[in-house]
């Protein structure tokens, strides 16, 4: 039976099964992709490194991949390498750049340790391992801008708050600004930034961070950034806290880190370091820092000088130091609120909080005020520091205090005792002798002092006060030119006879110059109270027979106690001696005292008894006050004496040695 060719054809297919035609597809479709990858590896503008100090994420070639003619927008497709040109390699970063034309950067991380000038390549390897190398900039990395700084070390490293992107940051310098040594500054300003991410402007502060070095040493510190709504070319600003310590210019350099990791590395400002102006000053006081009431931001303090504050006295109160304009965000803030201010008024290293008040002024309509008092005359340069809405501070010499007019003051004070009873300088004082005293009062001041009177006081503590203490004598004082010293002496023939007890033991000695308050002056807070061997002195009051307390003394029979009376340099006839015991101590009174006070067969003094020829009167120093111990009721005065009790063996009431006239 004969069969057709299509019957023929049916039974081979049964035979031999379907026909895969599958993989020879795949097969011509792999041909045809080996043969249309292209890898256009372009170079992108160079940028500012810093040798020592490195950078990341930074681009460092574009990359146009074309695939059987289309553009390929797979960045998974490809990876890269970096030959830096300094015999290190390290891995190349693929960064989308959301542009379709150019869908594609290559970013890099390296540190340069030298300068020189490098040639930088980059190799990018695509689908079926397809392979292309191209020179793609040249870096030119230096040493940081300050000498000070080197070596450098490397700022820290922060992680992107996006993907890797297209990063296009310009970090923009800033004026250069001054500064004092040891003073510092608060937030301020050293950078502007721009940025954008795949070309949409970037403002969110939360996806930069911002490093400063100050050009003082090798170290970075961090900076805060602020949003300034007021400039769109640049509508970030970088701001930043520092101390130095030394006068000179330094060189501030910035580093910042943008969204997706990239930093940007630029020398952005100078700072012009001075000494404070007055010598007074130093060594300098950092002034504690105030904080801020609003966001950091860019502002305008435009702090102006004022005229000399001159005055013929030294108390200043309100006085406006400095005038100011400024603004927030680009608008004018006069609110007193926002600011605050603290004064160094040239004459220590202290700072004074001031005030702020409207001024009147519309081209400076703030005020800045203090108050303060001076302790000699001069000529005292004011520096204020301004702290602003967002903490950034500002500080600047605004005004000269001339504190002028006569100024007298007391210095070299000193007081003598005759030779024939203590011969002593500055030395215990006998109550019952002449002494004399002396100083010199001095013109400190800018002016001739009119005549006045100089005082000399006694004082039971070292503040000599003419309110309190005991005046023993006045002397007048000539006019002194300014600069010019005049000596006083006061002659004293014994200290007043009704002195109270707390006058006895520790006291001071002390002059006080135009005590009546002659002369019109422009310091009136020193004339008295300038120190110890300045302008007063430690006395120690004794009496010239105390020591006979020194130790118990004890007689048989009373002429044996005025024989030893008599050796202790008592001055009056025995016979006024014998009158004085025989009407102080009579027999009655005698019994008394033998049954509390003598032992068998002895006598005990109970007072010594001086002559003083000046009063021409004895004087008697005795122990206990009450009708017991002195059945005569002599008018003693209390003084301590921490022997009495044991001299009298504890039969005393309370433990003081008495003194009195009569």
């Amino acid at each position: 039976m004969q069969t057709s060719i299509a019957e023929q054809q049916t039974d081979m297919r049964s035979r031999r099964g379907p026909i895969e035609t599958r993989p020879l597809l795949e097969a011509l479709e792999g041909r045809r992709m080996l043969s249309t990858v292209q890898l256009n590896v372009d170079g992108v503008s160079p940028f500012n490194a810093f040798t020592g100090v490195g950078f990341r994420y930074d681009p460092v070639a574009s990359l146009t991949p074309v695939v059987d003619g289309k553009i390929d927008t797979d960045a998974t497709h490809y990876t890269a390498s970096i030959d830096w040109g300094d015999g290190h390699s390290s891995t190349g970063y693929i960064a989308k750049t959301g542009n379709a034309s150019h869908p594609f950067l290559v970013k890099g991380i390296h540190t340069y340790t030298s300068s020189a000038q490098y040639t930088v390549k980059v190799t990018v390897t695509g689908p079926q391992s397809v392979k292309k190398t191209a020179t793609t900039m040249t870096l030119n990395p230096v040493a940081m801008p300050d000498s000070r700084s080197n070596p450098i070390t490397e700022p820290y490293s922060y992680s992107g708050a996006v993907a890797l992107s297209d990063v296009q940051m310009s970090i923009q310098q800033v004026p250069s600004f001054a500064s004092y040594t040891g003073i510092g500054f608060q937030r301020n300003p050293i950078a502007l930034l721009y940025c954008t991410v795949n070309g949409t402007v970037d403002k969110t502060l939360s996806h930069y961070h911002a490093q400063v070095n100050w050009g003082d040493g090798n170290l970075w510190y961090p900076a805060d950034l602020g949003l300034v709504t007021s400039n769109t070319s640049y509508p970030l600003i970088v701001k930043g806290n520092h101390i130095y310590n030394t006068a000179g210019q330094y060189k501030v350099t910035t580093y910042i880190t943008g969204p997706d990791g990239q930093t940007g590395n630029v020398y952005t400002a100078i700072a012009s370091v001075n000494d404070l102006p007055a010598p007074a000053s130093k060594p300098p006081q950092a002034p504690p820092s105030l904080g801020s009431v609003k966001p950091v931001t860019a502002e305008t303090l435009d702090v102006q000088q004022v005229n000399t504050i001159n005055g013929s006295r030294n108390v200043y109160t309100n006085a406006t130091v400095a005038l100011l304009y400024g603004t927030y965000d680009g608008k004018a803030d006069s609110t007193t609120g926002d600011y605050k201010v603290q004064v160094n008024w040239g004459d220590s290293p202290a700072w004074s909080t001031g005030t702020i008040v409207a001024s009147g002024n519309s081209s400076y309509p703030l005020a800045l005020r203090g108050s303060h008092t001076y302790n000699h005359t001069g000529v005292y340069q004011i520096v204020v520091r301004l702290t602003a809405p967002d903490g950034q501070t500002v500080d600047k010499q605004t005004a000269v205090a001339d504190v002028y007019g006569p100024d007298l003051v007391g210095t070299a004070f000193t007081f003598k005792v005759p030779s024939d009873k203590t011969g002593a300088t500055n030395g215990p004082l006998p109550d019952n002798v002449a002494f004399t005293a002396s100083g010199y009062v001095q013109n400190v001041g800018t002016a001739t002092a009119a005549i006045s009177y100089t005082r000399l006081y006694l004082s039971k503590d070292r503040d000599i006060d003419p309110s309190k203490d005991l005046l023993l004598a006045s002397v007048a004082t000539p006019a002194i030119a300014s600069g010019g010293s005049t000596q006083v002496k006061w002659s004293i023939s014994r200290l007043p006879a009704g002195l109270s007890h707390t006058y006895y033991g520790g006291c001071y000695l002390g002059m006080v110059v135009d005590a009546l308050k002659m002369v019109t002056e422009a310091v009136e807070t020193n004339n008295r109270n300038r120190g110890d061997a300045i302008d007063r002195r430690p006395v120690t009051l004794w009496d010239t027979q105390a020591n006979i307390w020194t130790t118990p003394q004890t007689w048989a029979t009373q002429s044996a106690a005025q024989s030893w009376l008599t050796s202790q340099g008592f001055s009056a006839p025995v016979a006024n001696v014998d009158t004085y015991w025989s009407r102080s101590i009579n027999s009655t009174v005698w019994s008394r005292f033998n049954n509390q006070f003598m032992s068998a067969g002895s006598f005990r003094i109970l007072a010594s008894v001086i002559y003083d020829s000046a009063a021409g009167a004895y004087r008697v120093r005795g122990q206990g006050a009450d009708s017991t111990y002195n059945p005569y009721g002599l008018p003693l005065v209390g003084v301590p004496n921490p022997r009495a009790a044991a001299q009298w063996g504890g039969n005393l009431s309370y433990a003081q040695q008495y003194s009195a006239h009569f």
